[in-house]
């Protein structure tokens, strides 16, 4: 299969309440090659899937940036990529979102990480003639007190976050 070397523009845009206009926040890029499909965030570079996707192949999909990289969240900083290794968990998920719910889903685990310090929890779901349908995203940073409480009581910085699709043509 031979396929077209195109990069596609993602404008992105945000609102903080259902009222609040649409404001344009910035700009990623994707494309894909035969085996690989690549996004630029934030001018971070990312290789999101391979392919042929097959349950349990892994890689190192961070391997265009560096790992220590500090990103900002809330006035603090956070090393969030640290030791993500990708896998992809399932090729036929079933996935629901706003949007509807989307069969043969690929679900890719990004990272997995649950350490007394830190825990790094990231996956997305691919539905066929779509794309990216939902991601979830749980970066947190504790001082390794209070393990015995939830993450979400005892992080001392960091966020969750979930990008969900809520309408397709």
């Amino acid at each position: 299969m031979k396929v077209a070397n195109k990069v596609f523009i993602v404008e992105r845009y945000f609102k903080r309440k259902i009222t609040d206009p649409w404001a344009r926040i910035n700009s990623w890029t994707i494309r894909r090659n035969t085996t690989q499909a690549i996004s630029t965030e934030e001018n971070l570079t990312f290789i999101k899937l391979i392919f042929p996707p097959a349950r349990g192949k892994s890689w190192n999909g961070n391997i265009y940036l560096d790992e220590d990289i500090r990103v900002g969240v809330g006035g603090e900083f956070v090393q969030m990529y640290k030791n993500w290794n990708y896998r992809i968990e399932n090729t036929n998920a079933t996935v629901s979102t706003g949007a509807g719910t989307f069969n043969d889903c690929v679900v890719v685990r990004q990272a997995d990480i649950n350490t007394i310090i830190d825990r790094r929890r990231v996956f997305e779901s691919y539905a066929p003639e779509v794309g990216l349908i939902l991601k979830e995203m749980t970066i947190l940073d504790g001082d390794g007190s209070g393990t015995n409480l939830p993450w979400e009581q005892r992080a001392k910085k960091g966020f969750i976050h979930t990008l969900r699709l809520i309408e397709h043509n």
